[in-house]
């Protein structure tokens, strides 16, 4: 019979703000803004590269491309995701994420919806053209690719 050993990782942080004299949660926050705001650029650098990327590769698409080309894509939208919040365009990684979605859905159900995925484009690119766009103008944005989805893979 085999032991099952349970191994609970150190939160370094909350053992930090819970040690007397030791930052405040709004200090920990404010230093974390801080170190994020240090990367924002070379992550931005970073998702603009992956959007030239995704762009290329993805308008590229035939009536029914491969398994590889899909994933290819489905690979740098799986990338754009984990580093939109860190450059400051958070719905950008969840319309990533829808994309990511639409081409999962499409591989798994053998559907595929050109139009669908050409909509996800034209968003990624709205997303990422204006910054200043409202909060709900950007969630409507999201909102609408993942009905997209959702009717494209019924």
């Amino acid at each position: 019979m085999s032991t099952v050993i349970v191994r609970r990782p150190v939160n370094r942080l909350a053992k930090l703000i819970r040690t007397p004299g030791g930052p405040t949660v709004a200090q920990a926050i404010a230093d974390v803004d801080e170190r994020l705001g240090a990367i924002r650029e070379p992550a931005l650098a970073e998702l603009l590269s992956l959007m030239a990327a995704v762009q290329a590769l993805a308008r590229d698409f035939g009536p029914a491309p491969g398994d590889q080309e899909i994933l290819a894509v489905y690979d740098l939208c799986n990338e754009m995701l984990a580093i939109a919040e860190v450059a400051g365009y958070p719905q950008l990684g969840q319309a990533a994420l829808s994309l990511c979605e639409l081409l999962d859905g499409s591989m798994t159900r053998k559907v595929w919806s050109p139009s669908a995925v050409r909509v996800h484009l034209d968003g990624l690119l709205l997303l990422l053209a204006d910054p200043a766009q409202g909060a709900e103008q950007t969630e409507t944005i999201v909102a609408g690719l993942r009905q997209v989805v959702q009717r494209t893979l019924r």
